[in-house]
């Protein structure tokens, strides 16, 4: 069964793709050209595709990360993504495209996979394809690099007979199927079990009383207000929405608008809870966002490696979760240290998006952003913990890449070793649904969800990190 194209979801030349062909490997630019011409056969047209992106796998292995070589897999993803969207292959479609664009970065390839998203999005949705017998799947485990694809998650989604099949024995559509399994491409199928009962994390055992934030009612907070009060003395708040202006989301409606798109998650045994990103541990896992809700937010297993969606730009991967944040002008507003920022300063004038999707416990570290950050909470509850970059020299930052986070571990920290640390003051907070909390640029904070919990962070303005001058910590371009 084929797919006709509209006019505006054609292949985009090679020329308007973020890719530089002239410093690949030559034999790379030979099969992304050859792909990117295709044939008068659809199916001969995809496999030059496939075998354009599998030349790409040696150059973008996890001991040999190439930012080039990233473009060029993302590049011939793109081209397998409207070969498969020819054959009316909607659910491969949105697979390579999750693939292309995390490997090339969502940023940077967003604009050129959106399209074809788009239109395989709602042509799945919609169901206008009738259900024919699934052909073999887009072979990819090899491609995903520093991600590794969780076994339960592969390219088939719902396992409705469980009987093997191989490459070498797939069935046209329309023919008879024998020791061949039948999948159910609908994430939706069959409706997950209720959620066990959740147990709330408790908050961490607190030094001394953290001060209060102040929480100021959205209706009584105009962005010249928010700048002068706020942003300028670099003073958390906590901004209360109205009912109507927090996002509609639950687990569930997200999973309905999400379904089986692919979503990079954070991994880490129980024994690194605390750590987070900072655990032995850690790793990277490719999951579908469904599984990723039902298997380790909402009903997690026992002994199970924990899972964490953090900081991913997911609200660029799924454009229309835009369409549900308020529209409010604080991200807009510029402090003085925006203002003066030199020209070579990176700055970000419209807001980065990221969600942030867990269970109960898990933890961010003690660390600074370089961005202001407006950070709410949607669904679930979260502490915070904040302080001031005054008292950088007692949460004792790490050398190097990591600078930006502490050596102390909040939930059990060494006196010891950081002596210095039990007596910093800070503010602190429990985030309620419609809570938006801004956290000052460059300001250490602290953040465990105390249950399932769905959040959005906006960061904005002039970026910038801490560097210690004279035995003192200050702000820099």
């Amino acid at each position: 069964m084929a797919y006709v194209f509209d006019n505006d979801e054609s292949l985009p030349p090679i020329s308007d793709l973020p890719l530089d062909l002239a410093s690949l490997d030559e034999q790379v630019v030979k099969k992304i050209t050859a792909a990117h011409v295709g044939s008068d056969r659809v199916g001969l047209s995809t496999l030059l595709a496939e075998e354009a992106r599998a030349e790409t796998f040696p150059y973008i292995s996890a001991d040999v990360e190439s930012p080039l070589y990233n473009d060029a897999y993302a590049a011939a993803s793109l081209i397998l993504a409207y070969r498969l969207m020819a054959e009316a292959k909607f659910l491969d479609v949105l697979r390579v495209v999750d693939l292309g664009m995390l490997r090339g970065g969502i940023e940077k390839w967003s604009s050129s996979f959106l399209p074809i998203a788009h239109a395989a999005q709602k042509l799945k949705d919609n169901k206008t394809r009738p259900k024919p017998f699934p052909a073999s799947p887009v072979s990819h485990r090899s491609s995903t690099g520093p991600f590794k694809e969780s076994e339960k998650t592969g390219i088939t989604m719902t396992k409705v007979a469980k009987v093997a099949i191989t490459q070498e024995n797939v069935p046209d559509e329309g023919d008879e199927a024998e020791n061949v399994e039948v999948l159910d491409y609908s994430p939706y199928t069959f409706p997950p079990p209720p959620p066990k009962k959740i147990k709330l994390s408790p908050a961490p055992n607190l030094h001394s009383s953290g001060s209060p934030i102040p929480r100021i009612p959205v209706a009584s907070l105009s962005a010249s207000q928010f700048a002068s009060d706020y942003l300028n003395p670099s003073r958390p708040c906590i901004i209360k929405l109205e009912d109507e202006q927090c996002p509609p989301w639950t687990f569930r409606v997200l999973k309905s608008r999400i379904g089986c798109r692919l979503v990079p998650v954070e991994v880490y045994d129980e024994k690194d809870r605390t750590k987070g990103y900072l655990g032995e541990s850690w790793d990277k896992e490719l999951m579908s966002f469904d599984n990723f809700v039902d298997e380790k937010v909402l009903s997690p297993e026992k002994g199970e490696k924990l899972a964490y969606l953090a900081q991913h730009p997911l609200l660029q991967q799924i454009p229309n979760l835009q369409d549900d944040l308020p529209s409010l002008p604080y991200a807009e507003a510029l402090d003085d240290l925006d203002k003066n920022a030199p020209e070579e300063c990176e700055f970000r004038r419209s807001p980065i998006y990221s969600a942030w999707i867990g269970p109960g416990g898990t933890v961010s570290p003690l660390h600074n952003d370089p961005y202001h950050n407006l950070y709410l909470q949607v669904v679930g509850r979260k502490y915070v913990r904040i302080y001031s970059i005054s008292e950088t020299a007692s949460l004792y930052p790490m050398k190097g890449e990591r600078c930006n986070t502490s050596n102390v571990n909040v939930d059990d920290p060494n006196d010891k070793l950081y002596p210095l640390f039990k007596d910093a003051p800070y503010q602190e907070v429990v985030l309620e649904p419609g809570d938006m909390l801004y956290i000052p640029r460059l300001s250490w904070h602290y953040i465990r969800s105390l249950e399932p919990s769905i959040n959005v962070s906006m960061w904005w303005g002039a970026r910038m990190g801490l560097r210690e001058v004279s035995g003192e910590f200050k702000p820099v371009y």
